[in-house]
């Protein structure tokens, strides 16, 4: 008996010591993640960098292409599970949307695009996680975070050096931009998403599908209002889910802006990746790579909660 005890303690004891494992879901169109510097910088700062073990899954909207980079990158990032030509058609082209007929500030603009892309979003970050939680029943790991972050994202310094872990709470980045930062907007770029809420995380299309918004919340959050986007229906969805998140910035700073961001998007340009605000040829993911690969852990942090009450 006593020795029947110290072997559960000692397994139990090994079990809390164990780092937790990451699903890494890349998901969107190829865009920049066709370069080399790019894949490379994910793969050191995001998959390399994680506080553990680390599986990476890819959810693309083109088709495989090896001319296009995409055997090599899968080959870089040792990707378990590839899942390409994800163009799903979204509701408002199917003309079957529920959503108010609000329109943006700026002429031109419907709010009934970034439904659009928020659906096709969200329908690739379901499928990624679909596969990552179906890895998990046929091997019998399982996940303690899954990373939702862009193919087109790159990192300004290894992920160890300022994520923040909360296994009660998804760490996501505040949309820029003010008054979105204020009213804490969650970003649609990038997340840490405990095991407990990824199966509902992974349901966020349902926002649509399930027409549970109203035209009274398109107004109170502003997201009638340009630069407004999928990040407000992503908010609304986590609010109506009850999961809670979080985003953490320097201490003592006002709203974020993009120098507090660190990731960012890059566009796909002939002469490589490049950040759209940096001034042409001042910015690279390769020179971006090397300087972060230096970095310092982030100075001292606040972060900001939403926790919205639990279904």
């Amino acid at each position: 008996m006593r020795l029947c005890v110290a072997v559960v303690l000692l397994q139990a004891s090994t079990a809390l010591s164990e780092a937790p494992r990451f699903a890494v879901c890349l998901i969107g169109s190829r865009r920049s993640f066709r370069f080399t510097e790019s894949v490379d910088n994910v793969k050191r700062f995001l998959v390399d960098a994680l506080p553990g073990p680390t599986d990476v899954f890819l959810a693309q909207a083109e088709p495989f292409s090896l001319a296009h980079g995409d055997g090599a990158a899968l080959a870089a990032l040792g990707v378990v599970e590839a899942q390409y030509g994800l163009s799903q058609r979204g509701p408002v082209e199917e003309k079957t949307v529920c959503f108010p007929r609000v329109g943006f500030a700026e002429p031109g603009i419907t709010s009934h695009l970034w439904v659009d892309s928020y659906y096709r979003q969200s329908s690739k970050v379901g499928a990624c996680f679909a596969a990552a939680l179906a890895r998990e029943r046929a091997t019998g790991v399982r996940y303690a975070y899954l990373v939702r972050s862009r193919l087109d994202l790159v990192f300004r310094m290894p992920v160890s050096t300022w994520l923040q872990l909360d296994p009660e709470a998804v760490n996501v980045g505040w949309a820029l931009g003010d008054p979105l930062a204020e009213r804490h907007v969650p970003s649609d770029h990038f997340a840490v998403v405990p095991r407990r809420h990824a199966a509902r995380y992974g349901r966020a299309a349902e926002l649509l599908q399930n027409c549970s918004l109203a035209e009274a919340d398109v107004q109170a959050w502003g997201c009638h209002v340009a630069p407004a986007g999928p990040e407000c229906l992503l908010g609304f969805y986590l609010r109506l889910a009850g999961i809670p998140y979080f985003a953490c910035y320097p201490k003592d700073r006002g709203p974020p802006s993009n120098e507090d961001n660190l990731f960012v998007v890059v566009k796909d340009t002939a002469q490589g990746p490049h950040v759209p605000w940096a001034q042409p040829g001042a910015w690279s993911a390769a020179a971006w790579t090397a300087t972060g690969a230096a970095a310092q852990p982030a100075g001292e942090r606040q972060c900001s909660y939403v926790r919205p009450p639990a279904e």
